[in-house]
């Protein structure tokens, strides 16, 4: 009988693994961050549950053993005793008195069947199962254990009549005078067997678990209390590792332990200090950076904060392809005189939220705002081969946005406002333009003041664009323009062709409604 058969599965699994545990415990304990207090209880765990198996698989050893003698002297007797009783109506060929024979000692408790053979092993009398039924597994087996000694058999009929029988069988030769007459076949069924060996299992494992557990509770509770400072030190270490220096340990130990606390919450003092400092260092280099982000490009704001010097900052710039709007007022000094400073300043400040709130749709970058217009330019905060396309996209973009907002201003008893815009795409030079002791980052050269030149030659509510731009291959797929009249700019000897732009073609034209109707909506809560 193997350790599996008395334990039953699940002990002998839980067994095997905790035996696989013990022996892999260092390497678990190297590849695994386990609190000390755990580390305690599990070994205490271990110990009490490779305890418990082993005295649980004895006692199911030694319970089993005690009862499998037990069954085995009680059929032995059993079977003698019928054996004794059916020599005379087997040798009167009483097949009546043989019959009630086997019937009353099927009757017994935990007796399912009887039988009484012949010498020639033919079956005289029976009641109940017995192994050698036609049907049974074992009728053509008879030679083999009616074989004239005292014999005992398990045998299981799982398609029995009457449900799957797992039973025990004992037989007897039935002897008169040396001479062997018959056979005594007594069988007695297992389930008091297993079920007297399943409740010392579960008696077994209940007491074991309760064991455990409360080995595992007071192997965990003794842990924490010997390894408190521990726990405390490294509680502090993750605390200050994560910026927590307000962090203190109390105690009063006198001993190494108490030297370490007393280090670290010295540590603690003095990072505290440090960390303040710093602090202070981040919030004025913050304050910097959003001052510096309102009026200049974020690549450009970047890279004058992350200068170490200065001075480091040289005059001049690099030439660039990119494009350049103007955006103006229609008739602002007219609307000036009709309206309170204060109403100028509202306006003003509808106007210059408007377009900064909004003109990173289209990844431009405010240049500066001139009295009542606005210098943006697209394509030199980060490299942006569609800039053509998107200055004149944010464009369309804007001027639908200000007719949606002037209908508001009228409903809210204000003058509306129009816009006249110029776009123009070229070669032009960006950098840090001005003297040593004071410089501004901007474009120059004669894109932007084609640019310019535009705005001022558009009427209200137009956006104009030069030849040169609608030639920037694949733009004028996305646009809906027409021509429109030719315009002289200074120090150019031929006039230059202008276009109007309408809209951008109906394949953007969803998203950018999309994208007015949430401006919208959001401006007029800030306003409400």
């Amino acid at each position: 009988m193997n350790i599996q058969q008395v334990l039953g599965r699940p002990l002998a699994f839980l067994a095997q693994g905790l035996i696989d545990a013990l022996i892999r415990i260092r390497e678990l304990q190297a590849a695994l961050r386990i609190p000390v207090a755990v580390k305690f209880a599990a070994s205490i765990s271990v110990v009490i549950t490779l305890s418990m198996a082993i005295l649980g698989a004895l006692i199911i050893h030694n319970q089993t053993e005690i009862l499998y003698r037990q069954i085995h002297a009680t059929g032995r007797t059993v079977v003698a005793q019928m054996a004794k009783s059916t020599t005379e109506p087997l040798l009167a060929k009483d097949t009546l008195l043989l019959d009630v024979l086997s019937a009353n000692l099927a009757t017994a408790e935990d007796v399912i069947g009887t039988a009484i053979f012949s010498a020639d092993r033919r079956l005289v009398s029976s009641a109940g199962f017995q192994p050698f039924e036609s049907t049974a597994p074992y009728t053509d087996s008879k030679k083999f254990f009616l074989d004239g000694s005292m014999r005992t058999m398990d045998w299981q009929w799982a398609e029995a009549p009457r449900g799957a029988i797992d039973a025990i069988a004992f037989i007897s030769p039935v002897r008169f005078k040396d001479m062997i007459v018959g056979y005594a076949v007594i069988s007695f069924t297992r389930s008091t067997l297993s079920q007297s060996i399943n409740e010392t299992k579960q008696s077994i494992i209940s007491a074991a678990t309760i064991m455990i557990l409360a080995g595992i509770v007071v192997a965990y509770l003794v842990g924490r209390r010997l390894y408190k400072p521990i726990y405390q030190v490294a509680d502090a270490s993750r605390a200050i590792s994560m910026g927590h220096y307000d962090h203190q340990i109390e105690s009063k130990r006198n001993d190494e332990i108490g030297d370490l606390i007393g280090a670290i919450n010295a540590t603690a003092r003095s990072l505290k200090l440090k960390s303040q400092h710093m602090a202070q260092g981040i919030r004025h280099r913050k304050q910097i950076a959003d001052a510096l982000q309102r009026h200049l490009p974020a690549n450009v704001a970047r890279e004058i904060i992350d200068n170490s010097s200065p001075n480091a900052v040289t005059l001049g710039g690099s030439h660039l392809n990119a494009s350049v709007v103007f955006i103006d007022i229609v008739g602002f000094t007219a609307l000036s005189e009709i309206m309170t400073p204060k109403q100028v300043g509202e306006l003003l400040s509808d106007f210059y939220g408007a377009v900064a709130e909004t003109v990173e749709l289209y990844q431009g970058t405010i240049d500066k705002f001139i009295g009542d217009c606005a210098m943006i330019i697209f394509g030199i905060a980060k490299e942006d081969d569609q800039h053509a396309f998107h200055a004149i996209a944010y464009c369309v973009f804007f001027r639908k946005l200000m007719t949606l907002l002037n209908r508001l201003r009228i409903v809210q008893g204000k003058l509306p406002v129009h816009f006249r815009i110029g776009i123009n795409t070229g070669d032009m030079l960006a950098g840090y333009i001005g003297s040593t002791e004071r410089v501004q980052y901007t474009v120059v050269g004669d894109a932007v003041n084609i640019a310019s030149r535009l705005c001022s030659a558009a009427v209200s509510d137009q956006i104009l664009i030069t030849e040169d731009t609608l030639r920037v291959p694949a733009l004028a797929d996305k646009l809906n323009v027409t021509a429109y009249e030719s315009i002289q700019v200074r120090n150019k000897s031929n006039p230059l062709s202008t276009y109007l732009v309408h809209d951008v073609s109906l394949f953007y034209r969803s998203a950018m409604d999309r994208q007015i109707k949430n401006f919208v909506v959001e401006f007029s809560k800030d306003r409400s």
